[in-house]
């Protein structure tokens, strides 16, 4: 492997980071949301927006500890889930709301680190190997 292209643990970091940072959004709107409940019918929807939203957190949680541990499931994961947030964010920005773009800008750069041939070859290499080391 080149030296340029060698995957540094401060980009591991920051791309785990970035799906941990998507967990905790939607988990302290549905709390923030759950404290201000004042009818039975925005308890009703506040319940069935978390059949949604708590899998998703879960989800990101996952790909974000996979990413960590330099697990192939958490980058094919990882790059499920920043597919549908491009999908999203795009969605968003056709409603000229500006976090649209923050979180299209961030789900393109993760997309492409968890492309690179040297990040899928490091996490194939590490996958594979029986004890955890240290890229």
């Amino acid at each position: 492997m080149r030296r340029g292209a060698n995957p540094t643990k401060t980009s591991q970091l920051l791309i785990a980071t970035w799906h941990f940072v998507m967990a905790v959004i939607p988990l302290g709107w549905l709390l923030w949301n759950l404290r201000e409940v004042a009818s039975e019918d925005d308890r009703a929807f506040i319940g069935t927006v978390s059949w949604v939203l708590v899998p998703m957190v879960a989800l990101y949680v996952s790909a974000g500890w996979g990413i960590l541990k330099w697990k192939n499931w958490g980058r094919i994961l990882a790059l499920g889930l920043n597919w549908i947030n491009v999908l999203a964010a795009v969605v968003q920005m056709a409603r000229l709301e500006i976090k649209g773009g923050i979180s299209l800008v961030a789900s393109c750069l993760a997309l492409w680190w968890l492309s690179m041939p040297a990040v899928k070859l490091m996490f194939r290499e590490m996958s594979k190997s029986p004890s955890p080391r240290n890229p």
